[in-house]
This record gives C-alpha cells, structure tokens and sequence, in this order.
C-alpha cells in the first residue's frame, strides 16, 4: 500500500498526483469526491491544483483513507465495476454509495467488510 502517511509532511505535488489519479480511477466529480470524504469542496480542489508548499498528515488523512479502500478495490473488482460500485447505493450502506460512506474511519471499516464479503464471495 502506497500511502500518503510516510513524513510529517506531504509535497502538494504528491498529494495532488494522487488525488488527481483517484479522480480518474472512480471517475467522480470534485463536488462528489469532497462530499464523500467530508472536506470543503473549495480545499479539494485546491489541493487538486496546487504544486508548492506541503501538507501536514491529518489534512491528507481523508485521502490516504480512500486509497486504502481503492487498493482493497482493485483486488478483487474491475476497474469498470469498480467505478460503478464506488457509485451505486448499496443497501447494507442505507442505500448510499459506497463512495459516500467514507467521512470517518468507522464509515471506511463497513465499506471495506463489504468490499471484504465481496472478495469472499458473499452478496453485498
């Protein structure tokens, strides 16, 4: 797992390389992805676009937390279905996308048991 957490502090440049590239893999809208990892939509776009500086840990956690679901993602769906999944509601997450069920830690922990039920092979 790659994750962002590596330093006390990010590059921007890293940290907008991988927002930008999970944009692409779950192809969501700005407004989408900032709603589901509960940041201001103003600040995720920002660190979209910004190339200088650095960022501490706890601002890039909602981030490195996606990818750590993305990375469990990737081995067990497609990259079509994983798009389609990260954005259907599913009922065992009271019918919102999984995508929008990452603002807390405890959020991620039941996206990733039914990514998990699903790489097992049970209905999710």
């Amino acid at each position: 797992m790659n994750t962002l957490l590596a330093g006390d502090r990010v590059p921007a440049a890293e940290a907008r390389r991988r927002i930008n590239m999970i944009v692409l893999e779950i192809d969501a809208k700005g407004t989408d992805l900032a709603r589901g990892l509960n940041i201001n939509d103003a600040q995720l776009n920002r660190m979209r676009h910004k190339k200088t500086g650095f960022y501490r840990q706890e601002t890039l956690r909602p981030i490195n937390r996606l990818q750590e679901i993305l990375d469990l993602a990737e081995k067990i769906l497609t990259r079509p279905g994983l798009r389609k999944w990260f954005m259907t509601p599913t009922p065992k997450l009271n019918d919102l996308p999984p995508l929008m069920c990452l603002r807390t830690d405890k959020e991620a922990e039941k996206v990733k048991s039914l990514l998990m039920a699903l790489g097992h092979g049970f209905p999710a």
